[in-house]
């Protein structure tokens, strides 16, 4: 409802730059145009920097474990290209050796851009009960960087420190916090894979 508002305030000539404040590239022609609009209508630069303030305190908060409010606001926040969504992962019976290593199949369990996986609007209304104790993965597109990001979470888990995910021929370190991420595909790429998680014995002396 804050975004909305917000960008209601843009005037019309204004919202043709909608995407500058949603941290979008702009073409070098756009980026003078866009300038020189905001040097020249007060409304629009009110409105522009409500909505970049708003932004940047998003981006803060995706560096820290991120809670699922706050990857809905995200989403809001983006143009509508952006995906996200959740995946479980249900652990496969293996046997593999090292007892820090495990096989997963992940089953997409919410998807929120054109054909909805799952019965809920957002991300925020998954509790631990629709959860249980899985290892879950809230996977966002970050256009700009050409990402896709992982946010890992599980109940009773507050360090990823010294975790990996493997998946397919690609290995990535996760962020104490749980982030992690992956050259950009479709977030439905990811519904029906086996994927490794090795973790560390003990993510303290990581």
């Amino acid at each position: 409802m804050i975004v909305k508002t917000l960008k209601n305030e843009l005037c019309r000539k204004g919202r043709a730059f909608e995407t500058a404040a949603l941290g979008e590239p702009l073409t070098a022609d756009d980026k003078q145009h866009f300038d020189r609009h905001l040097s020249e209508c007060v409304q629009c630069r009110n409105a522009y920097q409500a909505i970049r303030s708003l932004y940047d305190q998003i981006n803060e908060e995706l560096q820290r474990p991120v809670h699922n409010k706050v990857l809905d606001l995200a989403k809001c926040l983006s143009s509508p290209e952006v995906e996200y969504g959740l995946l479980i992962c249900r652990p496969i019976a293996s046997s593999e050796p090292n007892p820090q290593a495990g096989l997963f199949f992940t089953e997409l369990l919410f998807y929120a851009n054109g054909s909805r996986f799952g019965a809920k609007e957002k991300l925020a209304d998954y509790g631990r009960e629709d959860l249980q104790d899985f290892l879950t993965i809230r996977a966002m597109s970050d256009l700009q960087d050409h990402k896709l990001l992982l946010y890992l979470w599980q109940a009773n888990c507050d360090n990823f420190s010294g975790w990996k995910l493997k998946l397919a021929d690609q290995e990535v370190d996760v962020s104490a916090e749980g982030k992690a991420s992956i050259p950009l595909c479709g977030i439905k790429e990811l519904h029906g894979k086996v994927i490794q998680i090795a973790k560390s014995a003990d993510p303290s002396a990581v």
